[in-house]
């Protein structure tokens, strides 16, 4: 099982996302994960216990959605996605970007989204009775947007 630590509200759409994986990624990587936000503390120290042969996720607080929302709103579905595209990256054991050429890294990126979109469209397939529809690259494209202007805003709010 994964290792959470990202709040209340973020382990739960955490665990979620992580239900997107296909069975054979999971039972091969699982219990290699670990998710940590600094959500409900200002800062986050990481014992050996949940660190040890782990591949460390760290998401940014503003992706955890909050409140009382559902599977369909695109809070959730954006972080749905961005814990997919970071599982693809340890999965397919992907080099930091600081180690390799912006073209490799761009490739890398390409590859996470590629997966990001097949694991989460094929778990949505399973649940448009629900009526949720697949996601897009336009839906992530405004999602992405949403959250650069939520952390311009946060970064020229007054101390």
């Amino acid at each position: 099982m994964a290792s959470l630590n990202c709040g209340h509200d973020g382990d739960f759409w955490i665990a979620h996302a992580l239900n997107c994986i296909p069975d054979e990624i999971w039972d091969e990587h699982g219990d290699r994960f670990a998710f940590v936000s600094t959500t409900d503390s200002d800062g986050r120290r990481l014992g050996r216990a949940f660190t040890a042969g782990k591949h460390i996720i760290v998401l940014a607080d503003r992706v955890i959605p909050r409140g009382p929302v559902a599977e369909d709103h695109p809070g959730v579905r954006y972080l749905n996605f961005v814990v997919l595209h970071e599982v693809a990256h340890a999965v397919r054991d992907h080099r930091p970007p600081s180690e390799i050429t912006p073209e490799a890294n761009q490739a890398q990126e390409d590859e996470a989204n590629a997966l990001a979109f097949e694991w989460f469209n094929a778990y949505l397939a399973t649940r448009t009775a629900n009526g949720l529809a697949l996601y897009t690259a336009d839906e992530l494209n405004e999602a992405q947007e949403h959250m650069r202007s939520r952390m311009i805003a946060a970064s020229q709010a007054p101390w």
